[in-house]
C-alpha cells in the first residue's frame, strides 16, 4: 500500500491528456469494494495542480527516477488511473489494476532481476512473483504477483488466489460486473468523477467492536448537539445504525465551476433504517457546526453539507471551493504526518 501511495503522488506531477475511466469488464461481479481513481482527472482539474505544485513544493519529484529503477516504469509518465477492489477488508485480498502506457519488456526485464524473483503461467501467461516489505505497509512483507496483462493495464496483488481470478475475469473464464453484480449505480457515477468509490455488505466487512465504538461517539455527538436528552443511553441507540444497516455506499468526487464536490448515497435495507442513520448523520452536522471556535473548518464543510432522506435511500452532498478543500486537506495530512 506504501507503494501505491507512491505511484499516486508522483503520479500526480505530470499533466497528460485525456482520461481513465472505469472499466466494470476488468472488476470481477463478487467484489465486496471497488476504488477508481482518474489520475489524468484529477491532474487536469485545478484542484489536482494545487496538489501537483504542493507535492513538487516537497521533493517528491525528485524520487520519480529511483521509483523508475525499482519498478521499470515512471508513474508520471506512464500512469493514467488506479482501480482497486478487493474481498473482505485485508490488503491480501486486494487486487490493483494499473492503467496507462507501460513497457512491458522494461518492467519485466526490472522485476525479473529481483533477488527472490519467480516465474509461473497462468491461462499461458507469465506472472512474475516477488518479495515486496511494503506491499500492505504492515512491515511484515508479502509475496506479491503481478502481471504486464497488455501495454495499457498492469495486475498485482498478493493474493493468489484473488489474482488468478482477476486474470479470469480479464480473459472471460469468470463474470465481471458490467455483466452482472454491479455495487449500486457505480458505472454511472464514475463517469467525468475524479474519485468512485462504491461498498456492499458494509456490516459484515466492519467488526461488532468497531461498530459499537462508532455508536458510542455518535451517542456523544448527538448529546452534544441536543438531538438526544442527556439521560439517554448509547446502548438505547441501535448499534447497527450507521454499519449493520447499510446495505450498500456508492460516493464520487469531481470539480466543476471551482467547487470540489462530493456526492454519496447511502443503501438502507428499510426505512426505519435509514430514518436512524438519518437522525445520525443530522447531529454530527449539528455537532461540527456547532465545534466553529474549536475547529471553524470543520464547521465550515459541515454547513456545506445536505442530506435527502427518502424511502430506503439516502442522498448526501458537498460542495466547497477547491482551494479551501486543498487547505483543509493538506492541513490534516500535515497533521496525521506529525501524529507518526
Amino acid at each position: 500500500m506504501k507503494t501505491l501511495l507512491t505511484i499516486v503522488l508522483l503520479a500526480g506531477l505530470t499533466v497528460t491528456a485525456g482520461a481513465s475511466q472505469l472499466d466494470l469488464r476488468q472488476v470481477p461481479s463478487d467484489v465486496d469494494w471497488l476504488l477508481h481513481l482518474d489520475l489524468d482527472l484529477l491532474r487536469q482539474s485545478e484542484f489536482g495542480q494545487a496538489i501537483r505544485e504542493h507535492l513538487e513544493s516537497l521533493g517528491l519529484e525528485a524520487r520519480a527516477q529511483e521509483f523508475t529503477d525499482y519498478w521499470g516504469f515512471n508513474p508520471q509518465e506512464s500512469v493514467t488511473g488506479i482501480t482497486m477492489f478487493g474481498y473482505g477488508r485485508d490488503c491480501e485480498q486486494t487486487v490493483i489494476l494499473l492503467h496507462g502506457r507501460f513497457n512491458r519488456q522494461a518492467i519485466e526485464q526490472v522485476i525479473g532481476a529481483k533477488p527472490d524473483h519467480a516465474y509461473s503461467s497462468y491461462r499461458n501467461m507469465g506472472v512474475h512473483s516477488w518479495f515486496s516489505p511494503e506491499a500492505c505497509g504492515d512491515g511484515q512483507g508479502h509475496t506479491a504477483n503481478g502481471i504486464v496483462f497488455n501495454s495499457t493495464l498492469i495486475v498485482a496483488s498478493v493474493s493468489s488466489e484473488q489474482f488468478r481470478a482477476e486474470i479470469d475475469v480479464l480473459t472471460s473464464y469468470k463474470s465481471n460486473m458490467a455483466s452482472e453484480g454491479a455495487i449500486g449505480q457505480i458505472g454511472e457515477i464514475s463517469q467525468g468523477a475524479i474519485l468512485a468509490a462504491a461498498v456492499r455488505n458494509l456490516g459484515d466487512l466492519t467488526s461488532e467492536r468497531e461498530i459499537q465504538g462508532i455508536a458510542v461517539e455518535s451517542h456523544r455527538h448527538l448529546r452534544r448537539s441536543g438531538v438526544i436528552g442527556e439521560n439517554d443511553r448509547e446502548d438505547e441507540l441501535p448499534r447497527a445504525t450507521i454499519l449493520r444497516q447499510c446495505d450498500e455506499i456508492t460516493f464520487r468526487v469531481s470539480e466543476q465551476d471551482e467547487q470540489l464536490m462530493l456526492e454519496a448515497n447511502l443503501l438502507t435495507n428499510d426505512v426505519e433504517a435509514a430514518g436512524n442513520i438519518c437522525q445520525v448523520l443530522y447531529g454530527i452536522r449539528a455537532f461540527a457546526i456547532l465545534s466553529e471556535d474549536e475547529k471553524p473548518r470543520m464547521a465550515e464543510l459541515a454547513r456545506s453539507v445536505e442530506f435527502n432522506c427518502q424511502a430506503e435511500s439516502i442522498d448526501i452532498s458537498m460542495a466547497c471551493p477547491w482551494p479551501f478543500a486543498f487547505d483543509f486537506i493538506t492541513e490534516r495530512w500535515e497533521q496525521l504526518t506529525r501524529q507518526q
